[in-house]
C-alpha cells in the first residue's frame, strides 16, 4: 500500500510467489566507521575537559612556602600530630602551619611575598594558576606582598577576602571577625557583600564588635616595626605635602 513500485510488480505477476521483508536503508545504523568517529569525539571532549580543568583549577607543581626564620616554636600541623619546623623547611599545597605562644616566624611564599607570623597564628597556602591564596584561620600576620606581572595574592579569612599586589598590610582574625590594616600601598577588601579599597594608614573591621586600634599598636610585635613605621611616616609626610598644594577657588 505504501510502495508504488511494489504494487505494480504484484499486479503484473500475481502468480509469482515473493518473500517480503523490510530492508534497512543504505548508510543507516552503526558500523565500524561510525563507532570510530564517536570514540574519537569522546576522547577529544574528555581531553579538552581535562586540560580546561587543569588550566583553570589545577595547582602548579612545587613548594608553596619556605620557613626563613623562627623565634619559638613553629609547627606543621596534621590531623593527628604536629612536627617542629626549622628554617629551610618547605610547605606544600594546603599544609597547615601554626606558631606556638610567644613565637614569631618569617615565611616566604613561592611568589616571593614574605609573611611575618605572630604567636598562635595558623594558616595554609594554596595556588591556582598565577594566583596565590593565604588561608588564615586565626592569628595575626604582616604581609609584604611581592610585585608581580600576573595574578594576585589573596588573604582569605572566614569573613573576608583581601586582594593585593605589591603592598604591605596586616590581617588580624579571631572569633569575633577580622581586621585589616594597611601600611603601604592599596588593598581591596571584600566582606559581607561590601567591597572597600584601603590605602596606607587605613583600617577596616568586618564586625562592629571589633574596635579599631592604632596601627602602631597593631604591629608593635613585629621584628620589622621600625621599617613599617618609617613607611607610615613617609606616607603621612607625602599626604601633608598634598594638602599644602593650593587648589583652585570655587567657581560660580
Amino acid at each position: 500500500r505504501e510502495c508504488v513500485a511494489c504494487r505494480r510488480l504484484a499486479h503484473a505477476a500475481p502468480q509469482q510467489d515473493a518473500t517480503w521483508a523490510p530492508v534497512r536503508p543504505a548508510g543507516a545504523g552503526w558500523g565500524l566507521r561510525q563507532f570510530a568517529m564517536a570514540a574519537s569525539i569522546v576522547v577529544v571532549l574528555g581531553l579538552s575537559a581535562y586540560l580546561m580543568t587543569h588550566w583553570f583549577f589545577g595547582a602548579p607543581a612545587g613548594m608553596r612556602a619556605k620557613v626563613e626564620s623562627a623565634q619559638g616554636g613553629i609547627y606543621l600541623a596534621t590531623a593527628s600530630s604536629e612536627r617542629l619546623l626549622r628554617p629551610g623547611d618547605e610547605l606544600s599545597e594546603g599544609q597547615l602551619v601554626r606558631t606556638a605562644g610567644g613565637a614569631n616566624a618569617f615565611v616566604r611564599l613561592g611568589d616571593g611575598s614574605v609573611l611575618e607570623m605572630n604567636e598562635r597564628t595558623e594558616f595554609s597556602v594554596s595556588m591556582r594558576r598565577a594566583d596565590t591564596t593565604v588561608n588564615l584561620n586565626q592569628g595575626l600576620i604582616i604581609v609584604q606582598a611581592a610585585k608581580r606581572r600576573t595574578g594576585h595574592l589573596y588573604v582569605l579569612t572566614p569573613e573576608a577576602r583581601i586582594a593585593v599586589t605589591g603592598t604591605v598590610f596586616a590581617v588580624n582574625t579571631g572569633i569575633k571577625g577580622s581586621r585589616v590594616s594597611v601600611i603601604e600601598g592599596e588593598v581591596h577588601v571584600a566582606h559581607a557583600g561590601l567591597k572597600e579599597v584601603l590605602h596606607s594608614g587605613d583600617q577596616v573591621a568586618t564586625s562592629a564588635s571589633i574596635t579599631g586600634v592604632p596601627l602602631r599598636d597593631e604591629i608593635a610585635w613585629s621584628r620589622n616595626l621600625d621599617q613599617h613605621l618609617a613607611l607610615l611616616a613617609q606616607f603621612a609626610k607625602l599626604q601633608h605635602k598634598f594638602q599644602e598644594i593650593p587648589t583652585p577657588g570655587l567657581r560660580y
